[in-house]
Order: structure tokens, then sequence, then C-alpha cells
């Protein structure tokens, strides 16, 4: 995502035109739409971290033809209700472009991008965005089809060739379920159930009970962090964590609330994620020097 962010600043200095001598440019505004609450408001830990990096770089290096960037969010707490009231909010600071925001609402605002005239940086891999006609809109990372086959070519590769899905009910968790389901068939895997999830229930004992009555080598899964909280805390009570689960990025933190909800200490295997490859190159050096000036650490990398 922030090296998504980087270019898009460079681009900016395409159709931005010079202010006249003796006077101080006007800064461009980047709008950011992230969940900052709800369920998944670990997302926007990733997001911020990577527009403030971005930004950061470019006013270090003179801005674009002079123009400093700001930044300014607002919070679509992963739910579309919310979404198109966030992006209203952010229009009101007329941004030059926007960054965000992440798949659960991404398709609540597609449409509003070409109207506004706003070019958008959209962050995560909606299946449903892998055949984008949308001029305005920019995908920053490979889509979930991809992270999908991962999943299931690293589960067989090691030998788990039964397996259940535990995915909840959302637009994102859902586009896994397809590509998923025919990477690992046509691996040789067999599904022995897919149950949809629906979030926020008190327990999943009866849902949990069903999926594993063949008793499956590995187990698929995506939702959000309080009901991955309720269903690993029914799973371990009932003895399912004896297994490998494998699930989208989400889950990778190794100190975050996955692995808490999971309890990997009591249990034998760990959770398990599926994750891009570690970038390199130039860009990637310059996004790790950038980021530790910025927040006087290293970046987390993996």
């Amino acid at each position: 995502m922030v090296g998504a962010m980087l270019v898009s600043v460079a681009s900016v200095g395409l159709t931005t035109t010079a202010a006249s001598a003796g006077t101080k440019p006007a800064p461009l505004v980047v709008g950011a739409m992230f969940p900052f609450t709800g369920a998944k408001a670990i997302l926007s830990t990733w997001g911020t971290h990577g527009v403030a990096t971005g930004v950061y770089a470019v006013n270090a290096a003179g801005g674009v033809l002079g123009h400093q960037l700001t930044y300014t969010y607002a919070d679509d707490a992963a739910d579309p209700a919310d979404a198109l009231p966030a992006f209203r909010q952010l229009m009101l600071h007329h941004p030059t472009f926007m960054v965000g925001p992440f798949s659960p609402t991404i398709e609540s605002v597609i449409n509003q991008f070409v109207p506004n005239n706003v070019v958008d940086f959209m962050v995560g891999g909606l299946t449903t965005l892998d055949n984008n006609t949308n001029p305005y809109v920019f995908r920053t990372s490979s889509s979930d089809s991809n992270e999908a086959i991962a999943m299931a070519y690293y589960a067989i590769s090691k030998g788990w060739k039964t397996a259940v899905m535990l995915f909840d009910n959302s637009a994102n968790s859902q586009g896994f379920v397809p590509p998923l389901m025919a990477a690992y068939k046509a691996l040789g895997g067999t599904i022995q159930a897919n149950e949809v999830i629906n979030p926020g229930a008190s327990s999943y004992t009866s849902t949990l009970t069903s999926a594993f009555q063949n008793n499956p080598q590995v187990v698929f899964d995506s939702m959000d962090s309080a009901t991955a909280a309720t269903l690993f805390h029914d799973a371990q009570q009932l003895g399912y964590q004896n297994r490998p689960w494998i699930g989208d990025d989400l889950q990778s933190s190794a100190k975050g609330p996955y692995a808490a909800a999971f309890n990997p200490s009591t249990v034998s295997t760990d959770l398990i994620a599926a994750l891009p490859a570690t970038p390199s190159g130039a860009g990637y050096t310059t996004f790790l020097k950038e980021y530790a000036l910025r927040f006087g650490k290293s970046a987390t990398v993996w």
C-alpha cells in the first residue's frame, strides 16, 4: 500500500501547476478512509502508517512542484453503511487523491470517484475487483484470489487433504471461498464443510460441531477479530484447535488480537496466515528508511 502511496503522490505533479513567484504554494490534501472503529479497526493502523510515511517522504524531498502534502482521515468503521458518509466528509477537504478504503467498503463508494474527479488507491484484494474497469480506481495489493490459492497450496504441501471452511458473511471474506475451494479441490483436497459465519453471535458451538463432525485435517477461516475471539474460544473448549487453522492476512500479527484469541500457548499448533511475499528492491528499501525516519523505529516486516 505504501509503495502505491509513493507512486500516487509523485503522479500528482503531472497535473499540478507551479505557484507564481513570491507566493507559497498551497498544500495538496491526501484523503484517506480507513476503519478506525468497528470489528476491523486493526486495518487503520496499517493504512495510517503507510499514508504518514508516504507524505513524510514526499515532503522531505520538497513536495510536488513546491506543494507540501497534508492528509486527513475519515472513519468508515469497515461498514458499508458508514462508507458513503465518510467519503462525503473527505470531499469537504477537497483531496487531490484518496487512499483507501479497504475491501469491506470499497463497493459502497466505487461509483463516487468519477463524479468527484478523485483518483483512488484502494487497499485490499476484493475479488469482485479482479476485472475492474473504473479508470479512477487502482488496487494497491494483489487479489484475494491469489491469497486463497496460496492457502490451498500450503495446506496440500503439508499433506492436509481434508478441510472445513469458516468464513464470515461479509463480501470480503466470502470472496475467498470460490477460488479457495477450486484451488484446494484441483490440488486433490476435499472440502468437508463450508460454514458461513454470522458475526457477533454469542456462541458458535453448534456451527463448529457440525463443521468438525468428519474430523478435518485443516481449517480455512476469515472473520473479524471480535467474532474470532468467540469462535476460537468455543473451538478450544470443543478440542478443535489441535490442528492447523489457515487464515487471511488479518491473522498475520504474532501479537495481534487473532493470535491472542487463539491462545497458541495452550494448544499444539499455531495460527497460520497467508501473506504476500516480502517486497524487495529500491522502492521497498526507501520505504523502510523513510518509515524509520517518520516513526523513530523500524517497520515490522514478514
